[in-house]
């Protein structure tokens, strides 16, 4: 027992020092983009043409740093400020797989390339929600028919900027919040850092070949990727001692992308905005979704 303890506390302090830079950088990045883009910002850029705006809410989510459970207030409060229904779920898909921090941790951690592959996925992803949003928006099948208002601070990620001084004291309230989503975003990271370790102790190599590699990990990966998700950059401790002892590249990016898209949050604002029959629909076809892309960036990535 106590050799298993220190392999634990090895494990542990290794995945912490391989993920905690890029996690600084990336949080601090993301400070700096919410004090100088956020507020009023976002919700002006999305009060377009849906079919124009998707593809702006997609780049944008990847860009604003809301985690998963942060991101529900952001999208009730656009959706109740006018916004329409499309690019308002692409933002909601996008948003909490791709942002400053996810990018650097996964690049950084993981290597570049499954970074950027992680990237063009969850574009094609939101893209893809919101499109799909518009067409049955347009064909009558849905509509947010309940009420909607903007919900406040669910997690310390959920911040709203208000009205922002200019000049050296906006400066430093960009660094002040980078250094709020930091700790906001500390524990989830914690927790991520304690599976990936217990992960790296206690599951046997053999186990990750014959079950995330070759054609039965890309669905096993998607499986397993959404009770594994806790919240944003979570994830990434967890994948890095599932990489090590043999998961797949297409199985990795697969991971990467169903449990973000999945989280419990995002499946509560599907429900109560649409029901039960679109949030069977829309978990069913964004794991299906990740299943495809995880395969596509594996062939891409020769793994």
């Amino acid at each position: 027992m106590s050799e298993i303890l220190r392999s634990f506390a090895w494990q542990s302090i290794d995945l912490a020092v391989k993920v905690l830079p890029y996690f600084a950088i990336g949080v601090l990045i993301a400070g700096f983009l919410e004090v100088y883009a956020g507020g009023g910002v976002l919700r002006r850029k999305l009060l377009g043409r849906p079919a124009a705006t998707i593809l702006i809410a997609a780049l944008l989510g990847a860009v604003i740093p809301i985690c998963s459970c942060g991101v529900v207030p952001v999208v009730t409060g656009l959706i109740a400020g006018g916004v329409p229904l499309a690019p308002a779920i692409a933002f909601l898909v996008s948003a909490p797989m791709m942002n400053p921090a996810t990018y650097a941790m996964t690049a950084g951690a993981l290597g570049a390339d499954v970074g950027t592959a992680r990237l063009v996925c969850a574009l094609a992803l939101s893209i893809g929600a919101g499109l799909a949003v518009l067409a049955l928006e347009r064909a009558g099948w849905i509509r947010a028919d309940r009420d909607v208002r903007p919900v406040r601070r669910i997690c310390p990620c959920a911040w709203d900027a208000g009205a922002l001084p200019r000049g050296g004291r906006r400066f430093l309230i960009a660094w002040l919040r980078g250094g709020e989503i930091l700790i906001g975003f500390a524990k989830y990271l914690g927790i991520g850092i304690v599976l990936g370790a217990g992960i790296a102790v206690l599951v046997r190599p053999e186990w990750i070949v014959r079950s995330l590699s070759g054609a039965i990990g890309i669905p096993v990966a998607a499986l397993v990727g959404v009770p594994l998700y806790i919240c944003t950059c979570s994830e990434i401790p967890v994948a890095l001692p599932l990489v090590a002892k043999g998961m797949s590249k297409a199985a990795l990016v697969t991971f990467l992308l169903a449990g973000p898209g999945t989280s419990v949050f995002s499946l509560i604002m599907i429900a109560s905005l649409f029901g039960k029959r679109l949030l069977i629909f829309y978990a069913g076809g964004f794991l299906a979704g990740s299943m495809i892309l995880g395969g596509l960036a594996g062939l891409a990535l020769g793994g």
